[in-house]
């Protein structure tokens, strides 16, 4: 930038599963959340250029800000050891989380419709599969499937039910309420460790992370379960969903790290 802050710029081609509209309504969200005083960075700029969305943004990394995500897989260069314990890394997610109540979880922007796990849920289950087909139509099959075989590492079959067989039972539990939340509120609405941003050097002062950024939210008009963020988390930390992101996508590789207690790999590429 002319002052000499450095910046970072986005643009998003109009595309069949990318709206510029919606992206816009998620960076004007961002901003209405900043200026109430959360910790999102700067949109200096948002502007359409042909078919596409073009946005400047603070660039909170050129100010010492790492993500999150680099905490569950730290590149650990003595033996594999752990150099942070996943206890301080879920009390990093929980201090985030409880930190969110007042402002988002707290807030009680709708009344929970009826159709709530429908329209919530499982509609969007079947549309990401349906939408998953069309991208690679050799796995139609499978996400159609009544029922998938699975080989564990030992070697054994497990018989698993598909989205097909289960939505009939989901829907039962749905009806009687107990999957809907009492109220919808505001929230990060995809709140995740890539999406936290940490300051490295307060761990090797206090040997704790209190200090975050976010980024990234999206936005829910109606609002949404409080629980969902949460969801979130415990999919991040426990579901190991980068790990298979960084393997298929950066070509690293999971060894044992620490004690099985620890439970964290770490990534060598």
């Amino acid at each position: 930038l002319p002052d000499g802050r450095s910046a970072i710029r986005k643009q998003v081609r109009e595309s069949e599963e990318v709206v510029p509209n919606k992206l816009r309504e998620e960076i004007e969200y961002e901003q209405r959340l900043r200026a109430a005083g959360l910790p999102f960075p700067e949109i200096y700029a948002m502007e359409m250029q042909g078919d596409r969305l073009v946005i400047v943004m603070e660039d909170l990394e050129g100010q010492g800000w790492v993500p999150a995500t680099s905490l569950l897989y730290w590149n650990a260069e003595q033996d594999g050891e752990l150099v942070i314990p996943s206890s301080t890394i879920w009390d990093l997610a929980m201090h985030v989380y409880r930190e969110l109540i007042p402002p988002f979880y707290a807030q009680r922007v709708n009344e929970t419709p009826a159709d709530f796990v429908q329209r919530y849920h499982l509609d969007k289950i079947a549309g990401r599969l349906a939408q998953a087909s069309r991208q690679a139509p050799v796995l139609a099959p499978m996400f159609e499937a009544p029922t998938i075989r699975v080989m564990d590492r030992d070697g054994r079959a497990r018989l698993l039910p598909g989205f097909a067989t289960l939505r009939p039972f989901l829907e039962a539990v749905a009806a009687t309420g107990l999957l809907s939340p009492p109220y919808l509120s505001r929230d990060h609405g995809d709140l995740n460790y890539g999406d936290i941003l940490i300051d490295p050097m307060e761990y090797a002062r206090d040997g704790r992370f209190r200090q975050f950024m976010m980024t990234d939210p999206k936005w829910f008009p109606e609002g949404n379960d409080y629980l969902y963020d949460f969801a979130k988390l415990l999919h991040d930390f426990f579901g190991l969903y980068d790990v298979g992101r960084l393997d298929e996508v950066y070509g690293y590789r999971a060894e044992p790290a620490g004690s099985a207690s620890d439970g964290v790999p770490t990534f060598r590429e």
